[in-house]
């Protein structure tokens, strides 16, 4: 905390709330991003080596994120963008 809640004002504490609010979300992106840099994909690969079905959990083992854009009106395709977790 930067200033002591008892000397702040209030539109000073909110600022820190929020300041701490964001600071704790920045802490958490770094925490993912470290265990990413340990993250073994071999394992991950050697885990699922002889996979005969695939559901939701697996999926998020292997994928961060998936980004879809618009649909083009002309060629009525899309872009679509993965984020993997290694």
């Amino acid at each position: 905390m930067l200033i002591p809640k008892n000397e702040a004002s209030i539109e000073e504490q909110n600022e820190i709330q929020k300041l701490n609010s964001e600071l704790n979300l920045i802490n958490k992106e770094i925490s993912c991003y470290e265990t990413k840099k340990h993250f073994d994909p071999y394992k991950l690969f050697n885990k699922y080596y002889q996979l005969k079905k695939l559901n939701r959990f697996i999926v998020n083992e292997f994928i961060d994120k998936i980004f879809i854009g618009q649909t083009h009106e002309k060629t009525n395709t899309r872009n679509i963008e993965i984020i993997w977790n290694f």
